[in-house]
């Protein structure tokens, strides 16, 4: 029954018969193998490219520009004046943006940076004296 179904199984009592060993080709081991890894690096470069080009597009989306300030503050002005938000949403908006100006400013003012004084200039001695001059003589 077995045997009609499974060529591979013998029949009772008999040895099956051995397939013969498939040869392997290191030639073509070797270049699959450096085919794999050519495919892996170029993926990985592609992947770091699309990842700092989504890094870079979400901090441009985060840290809008430093001029978007003054026309934020003139579109929260319009709002507060259309009745569109209340007293308390324009001051909390206007303190916050305020805050945010102020700090860029300090970062950037070199005014706020601790002032260094500078040293005395270091004169060399004449050349040609060991020591400091002989005292005057004395008539």
């Amino acid at each position: 029954m077995f045997a009609e179904t499974d060529p591979a199984i013998a029949e009772p009592g008999t040895i099956a018969p051995v397939p013969a060993p498939i040869p392997i080709n290191k030639t073509q081991g070797r270049i699959d193998l450096i085919n794999v890894v050519g495919i892996a690096f170029v993926g990985l470069i592609v992947a770091a490219i699309l990842l700092k080009v989504a890094t870079r597009y979400r901090r441009q989306i985060d840290e809008p520009d430093d001029c978007n300030a003054s026309v934020s503050m003139s579109s929260f002005r319009e709002m507060y004046e259309n009745g569109e938000i209340t007293q308390d949403e324009y001051d909390r908006l206007r303190d916050k943006l305020a805050a945010k100006i102020k700090g860029e400013v300090g970062k950037s003012n070199p005014s706020q940076l601790p002032r260094l004084t500078p040293k005395p200039p270091v004169v060399p001695p004449p050349v040609g004296l060991d020591g400091p001059p002989p005292p005057p003589e004395t008539v």
